[in-house]
């Protein structure tokens, strides 16, 4: 984990036992606050504990594990789900591209099927 970016939570990060807030859990991470509410909502991420009724925080122990299990999953090549689907279209062009190949878009093609009755 980037202690730099956590000075003052560096020795009780160490430990495990620090609460971080969401500001630094977004810059560790890397997330964009919409990246993080995606997560969470996935499951993919660790659930925070609530400071009071507005505040989550997340323990860097699982933030760091989270870390670690991505870092894992990019060593081993394992792809999640999610992404291989999201690969899969890119590789087929998206489904503009694959209208195009066809070559005629659905509208046209409902206009043909019309046509045909």
């Amino acid at each position: 984990m980037n202690e730099h970016v956590i000075p003052a939570a560096a020795d009780a990060a160490a430990t495990g036992d620090a609460l971080l807030r969401k500001a630094v859990v977004l810059t560790v991470c890397g997330l964009s606050e919409k990246g993080l509410h995606l997560r969470l909502a996935e499951g993919v991420f660790p659930k925070p504990v609530w400071l009071d009724a507005r505040n989550p925080a997340w323990l860097a122990s699982e933030i760091r594990a989270w870390i670690e299990r991505l870092k894992h999953d990019r060593d081993h090549d394992i792809v999640t789900p999610k992404r291989a689907a999201y690969n899969d279209a890119r590789r087929r062009g998206g489904l503009k591209a694959q209208a195009m190949k066809r070559g005629a878009t659905g509208s046209e093609q409902a206009a043909n099927t019309q046509q045909q009755e």
